[in-house]
This record gives structure tokens, C-alpha cells and sequence, in this order.
């Protein structure tokens, strides 16, 4: 059970003790997002990732867990995902405080990959995985409005 205030419920870990959830955040000067990480079992929620695009899903066999980054159109990981490593043992990685932010233009991660698409599904590692490409052409004539 937690007191946050949640506005969608994610997925949950392969072990069952996690599930993740968007949360909306308000501070004086803005109104946001974040993903969290909520225990199941009781304890205090993590921050995965914050904006309003993030997203963060773990993999099958709970070895990674991946973090979208494609909403953030302007940030330098914008249109990707950061593949991470999880220990032996546990369910999430061993993540800042503050959570993944994809404005800084660093993540410092042991393990972590930068996966150039998102959103992704996940396949058995990081090198593994779908994607949707989208396209768009439309037929450029001039007409003249006289």
C-alpha cells in the first residue's frame, strides 16, 4: 500500500515484489511526471525515471530493466531507450535518488546501454528487442491559387 497519488499503474517485476506507476508531481513553478517503482510488500517507493515520457518496463527474466526515454523530444536521449543492468538478487538496479533524467545528457550506469529506438519490447538482452517504425511521405505538388 502507498500514499502516493498514482495515475496509471506499469508493470511488474518478474519477481512479483515491485509494480511501476506514473505519478503526477506538482511543485511551485511546474507540473510533471515521474515513473515509479512501488514495493508490493511494503517500504518506500523509488524514482525510475521523471518527465512526462518516461517509461520503464523489465525484461522477461528480470536481468534489465529498460527505461524509454522517446517523449523527450528535446533531451539528448529523445527517440531512446537505456537498457540496465539488475543485480543478482534483486529487482531493480542500483539507480540515483533522484531517478534517470533525460535532460542531463548523462547516464552513468555501470552496465547500461543506450538502445537508439523507443519505445521498445524487450527480447532475452539488450541486443534483442522489437520496435514500431513509422513513416510519413506525402505528395509535395505546387498548385497555384490565383
Amino acid at each position: 500500500m502507498t500514499t502516493v497519488p498514482i495515475l496509471e499503474k506499469g508493470g511488474v517485476s518478474p519477481d512479483g515484489n515491485w509494480v511501476t506507476a506514473f505519478s503526477l508531481v506538482t511543485t511551485p513553478n511546474a507540473l510533471g511526471g515521474e515513473i515509479l517503482a512501488i514495493p508490493l510488500h511494503g517500504g518506500a517507493p523509488k524514482k525510475l525515471c521523471t518527465g512526462s515520457g518516461c517509461g520503464a518496463v523489465w525484461s522477461h527474466d528480470g536481468r534489465f530493466l529498460y527505461v524509454d526515454m522517446t517523449a523527450n523530444a528535446s533531451g539528448p536521449f529523445a527517440g531512446k531507450s537505456v537498457a540496465i543492468p539488475i543485480p543478482v538478487g534483486k529487482s531493480l538496479p542500483d539507480l540515483p535518488a533522484a531517478g534517470l533524467d533525460a535532460n542531463t545528457g548523462e547516464i552513468r550506469l555501470v552496465g547500461a546501454r543506450v538502445i537508439e529506438h523507443g519505445p521498445i519490447s524487450p527480447g532475452s538482452d539488450p541486443s534483442i528487442y522489437v520496435f514500431a517504425k513509422r513513416d510519413l511521405q506525402r505528395n509535395l505538388f505546387r498548385i497555384p491559387l490565383h
